[in-house]
């Protein structure tokens, strides 16, 4: 057993990237999935994505989406709530 130890970091915007289209398993596009503040709202589907598709360095295709939910990293540990 082992245990990774982590600090917080405090970020703006956090997402997840796939260096291939998830649905044709097209390589030469890289979808990015993003929304303010931590992770954890996108990942637990509170929130809809930012999509953005990027070919060869340049936005190819951006879809901004409403977000009513943000979740921050708290500077006295844990994390916050917060909303529109």
């Amino acid at each position: 057993m082992s245990v990774i130890i982590q600090n917080m970091i405090f970020p703006d915007i956090s997402g997840i990237m796939f260096t291939a289209d998830p649905v044709t398993y097209n390589r030469n596009i890289v979808y990015i999935d993003s929304s303010f503040g931590l992770g954890e709202a996108l990942v637990s589907g509170l929130v809809s994505a930012d999509l953005y598709q990027v070919k060869s360095d340049k936005v190819i295709h951006k879809q901004i989406a409403r977000k009513e939910v943000e979740i921050s990293a708290n500077v006295s540990g844990g994390t916050v709530t917060g909303g529109d």
